[in-house]
């Protein structure tokens, strides 16, 4: 039993380049499989090549969604704990240019990140005199 959890923790700890390699290499096996039994004559090879092809395709696309939510999880993480730094250092306003700056987000993307902070927590923007757009997070 010990020797399957090892397994899999050894497949949990490739890095992303590595199992999007897995990913799209059972993808592409799992195709071929698929074409090439259509190329048989034997009907019982044919079947088990097609078969082995249909799985390798869904473990392949099941890794891809996983890789995919794992990705965005991940970035998500990242981006949330940029946006606290950058309240927390300037004293619980931002505004989405900061955000912008600090994340390295095109100013659009940053925008609606912060809009949506500020729906979550019910803040209501503030304008300067200058016209910059600013929340405040107490």
């Amino acid at each position: 039993m010990d020797n399957k959890a090892d397994k899999f923790d050894r497949f949990r700890k490739l890095s992303s380049k590595e199992r999007a390699l897995f990913t799209y290499g059972a993808i592409f096996y799992g195709l071929l499989f698929i074409i090439i039994s259509f190329t048989y004559s034997d009907d019982k090879d044919s079947m088990i090549l097609a078969y082995a092809g249909l799985f390798l395709t869904i473990v392949g696309i099941i890794m891809a969604y996983i890789n995919i939510t794992r990705k965005k999880k991940f970035q998500n993480e990242q981006l949330n704990k940029i946006f606290y730094d950058v309240v927390k250092q300037n004293g619980g306003k931002i505004t989405s240019f900061q955000f912008a700056v600090a994340s390295n987000l095109n100013p659009n993307d940053a925008k609606q990140f912060v809009e949506s902070k500020a729906m979550e927590f019910g803040v209501v923007s503030e304008v300067n005199d200058e016209g910059i757009i600013s929340y405040r997070f107490n």
